[in-house]
């Protein structure tokens, strides 16, 4: 039986030999994880230097091609490690304790394999057995002897045994650390928001191809008309067009719709007309009207990227004026009118419906069609 001393001194035996057993264990996991994480860490500085380097020297197109053959790359690269890893029983990172204590005797090269001999049995104190006994007091001579070996095993990183036959492979490593971190201090603000901005580029659409023309009211002679080319002219040449009140301006688009806003209201297309087809005249056209009212002097019509400016001509209503009102003098039953028109414009017609039936008596009370001498575009009566 043991006596309170030799169960203290298994006790401690225990608590080391695990502690020893454990460093030993994380020792194995880092030799197998570091050959696991390397491999995409290189591909990564790579990659993220080689973009910082070249960013400002690349396209959009290019950049988000850079972007995504980087990630691809990448994961590549992850993949191959993950699979060689856990695919390769050898390459495992699963430590068992088992493995650590082969590999604890392993290294002190020792017949006697004390790692194995210690482990051999379950620690306990109290024992009845005079066998178990003698078991336990062989583990205390064999932890008293290889103890200093066991618990001074040196501490390992991992990357030791990754770079041991590969000086050159650990020069390369270390020059991309350094260029990474230089690329890092100098290039890196910002510089995973404007990769993200890359992969969410989208090419802008293709040059719009657009007609448009102003057609004034038909019944002022004198109000201005543009053709296509000339409203070009003026969307090139940056200056100014009057329009009449009731004007319209037409714009026609094809292939695709376009953003048109009429000073900050934006202008919706009417249904697209046409169609794709495979034929060379075959494409869809989209058709915006805008009609100037009186509402402001100026406005600015926006087809995307080009304005056009114009000054807006209002037209006040015509002022008709009854003269005189007289019975006829050959013909008591109807009244004779004089009256006068004014427009700033000119008129086409005009009519008067009477209200008061003290200033023309009858049972009816009809609209009267007054007849415009001189009228533009209007034969006279």
């Amino acid at each position: 039986m043991f006596e309170a001393k030799e169960n203290t001194e298994l006790t401690r035996l225990k608590l080391r030999f695990d502690r020893a057993v454990k460093l030993r264990q994380n020792s194995m996991i880092r030799d197998k994880i570091v050959p696991l994480v390397m491999p995409p860490l290189a591909m990564a500085g790579t990659a993220y230097t080689s973009l910082l380097c070249a960013w400002d020297y690349l396209s959009p197109q290019a950049q988000q091609m850079g972007v995504t053959g980087a990630l691809t790359a990448l994961g590549a690269v992850t993949a191959f490690s993950l699979v060689r890893t856990f695919g390769v029983k050898a390459n495992s990172p699963f430590i068992g304790r088992k493995k650590a204590i082969s590999a604890i005797d392993k290294s002190l090269d020792s017949l006697e394999k004390p790692a194995s001999k210690i482990e051999d049995h379950a620690f306990g104190g109290n024992s009845n057995s005079e066998k178990d006994d003698l078991f336990e007091l062989e583990k205390l001579r064999i932890w008293k002897k290889w103890q200093k070996p066991i618990e001074n095993q040196t501490f390992k990183t991992g990357f030791g045994a990754y770079y041991k036959d590969s000086k050159p492979l650990l020069g390369a490593h270390t020059g991309l650390a350094l260029a990474t971190a230089l690329s890092a201090a100098l290039l890196g603000e910002g510089a995973f928001d404007k990769f993200e901005d890359a992969l969410h580029w989208t090419p802008p659409p293709p040059p719009l191809q657009y007609q448009a023309w102003v057609t004034p009211p038909a019944n002022i002679i004198s109000a201005q008309g543009y053709l296509p080319d000339m409203l070009q002219g003026a969307i090139e040449g940056h200056y100014q067009l009057d329009v009449h009140e009731g004007s319209v301006l037409s714009i026609v688009t094809y292939d695709r719709a376009a953003r048109v806003f009429a000073g900050d209201v934006e202008i919706l297309p009417e249904t697209p007309t046409g169609s794709k087809g495979t034929g060379n005249n075959s494409q869809i056209s989209y058709s915006y009207q805008i009609t100037f009212t009186d509402d402001s002097d100026l406005i600015d019509i926006r087809i995307e990227d080009f304005t056009l400016n114009f000054a807006i001509t209002p037209d006040d209503p015509p002022k008709v004026v009854i003269t005189t009102i007289a019975p006829n003098a050959d013909r008591p039953n109807q009244t004779d009118l004089e009256y006068s028109i004014e427009d700033d414009f000119g008129v086409t017609g005009a009519e008067i419906r009477p209200r008061d039936r003290k200033l023309l008596p009858s049972a009816e009370l009809p609209t009267i069609q007054l007849p415009i001498l001189n009228a533009p575009g209007i034969p006279s009566p």
